[in-house]
């Protein structure tokens, strides 16, 4: 759907300063911030694809109603509604801008205090009741209370194994992408993708949140497939007669 004004709470799918002053975005950000320690706990894709959903949800549902749009390059000054896989894009990146924000502002201010602890001759605690210029030998009980404080083995094995059960999940999901892609989605192509490509398109879905050919059927447009920057012109042709998209 086209509109030739920017409503109260449409979100511009975009960079920029007007898409960052823009009242509608600057809700969203303000719902990305709520969602944003939930999504961090998310372990699995499956939940944070939910808490994306439920996001979309909320901008379309708010009054006056929302949506995700971007300015139509032909007719500047009119925005194009986009589809569900464009907005979770714009979504996915939000958290991850977020998140890089929190993350580099926690490293900066780490070593400002290693800096500062440095000049003032304070990096080492200090041991209580104790001046710091006195040293203090190490007993046999200090060695195996802090042989005691390792992290055990068995810890860290749990630990990659969770990892890698996740790491499974994802490699599933992206075989079967894989398999639809070759076998049903990119069939016909003059210039047939090789498997590394295959591979590429599956992880880009993936990265959108669309984890099979039937999410990608309901949730993703004709017009949101134009918006692929990374599948090559002549696949997308042959994907959008072969995939089943939405108009």
């Amino acid at each position: 759907s086209h509109c030739h004004v920017l409503l109260l709470y449409l979100v511009i799918c975009g960079r920029g300063k007007r898409a960052y002053d823009h009242k509608g975005n600057a809700r969203f950000r303000k719902l990305i911030s709520k969602e944003m320690e939930r999504y961090e706990k998310s372990v699995s894709k499956v939940e944070k694809s939910s808490i994306v959903s439920d996001i979309i949800f909320r901008v379309r549902g708010a009054s006056p109603p929302g949506s995700f749009v971007r300015e139509d390059t032909d007719q500047p000054g009119t925005w194009l509604e986009v589809g569900d896989a464009v907005a979770r894009e714009k979504i996915g990146q939000s958290f991850r801008d977020l998140l890089h924000t929190k993350y580099s502002s926690s490293t900066k201010a780490k070593k400002r205090k290693r800096s500062a602890n440095l000049k003032n001759g304070t990096n080492q605690p200090e041991q209580s009741g104790v001046p710091p210029n006195v040293k203090i030998p190490i007993t046999d009980g200090d060695k195996r209370q802090k042989t005691a404080s390792k992290p055990s083995n068995n810890q860290d094995d749990q630990t990659l194994s969770e990892r890698s059960s996740n790491v499974s999940g994802d490699e599933q999901h992206s075989g079967k992408l894989e398999e639809w892609l070759t076998n049903i989605a990119l069939v016909g192509c003059s210039s047939a993708p090789g498997k590394q490509r295959i591979q590429t398109y599956a992880q880009h879905f993936l990265e959108l949140g669309l984890h099979s050919a039937e999410m990608i059927q309901q949730w993703c447009t004709k017009a949101d497939v134009q918006t692929f920057y990374w599948m090559k012109k002549f696949h997308k042709r042959v994907f959008l007669q072969n995939a089943g998209l939405q108009q």
